[in-house]
């Protein structure tokens, strides 16, 4: 029974120090591909571990996670989406961030709200990035 709490208190307690601040979930959300666009730095204080591409439904999505360096803490994630049609147009490429699973429910309605603006009418990128999202919390 100790063993059981003492778990269940670990994995309360990760879930409480992983969260994504609003500054994190900006960073993700814009700021990161300017950084990667302009050829800047990392951002302080932050590492970002690549996870791979994957193809999915005629889409690319690129996912990276951030970690905060001062513990190691992963404070969330972005899918770096190629290929997403509007309509009949293209889009650039797409930055969608993905929240730390204990984070405001505020960033994760604007997460999918940003996911779902971009999709418009697109059912198949929707139905991808929504698979997609579910594979990429750590």
């Amino acid at each position: 029974m100790k063993k059981l709490f003492l778990a269940l208190f670990v994995l309360t307690t990760s879930v409480a120090f992983c969260q994504t601040t609003m500054d994190e979930y900006n960073y993700l959300k814009t700021g990161y591909g300017v950084q990667v666009n302009s050829g800047l730095d990392m951002k302080a204080g932050y590492s970002m571990m690549d996870k791979g591409a994957t193809p999915l439904n005629g889409l690319t999505v690129n996912i990276k996670y951030l970690y905060r360096t001062n513990g190691n803490i992963f404070a969330g994630a972005v899918m770096i989406v190629t290929g997403l049609k509007n309509g009949k147009n293209n889009l650039p490429v797409q930055y969608f961030v993905v929240p730390a699973a204990g984070s405001d429910m505020n960033l994760w309605n604007s997460a999918l709200g940003d996911i779902s603006n971009a999709c418009g009418g697109d059912k198949s990128g929707y139905q991808a990035l929504m698979f997609a999202l579910m594979h990429v919390i750590p």
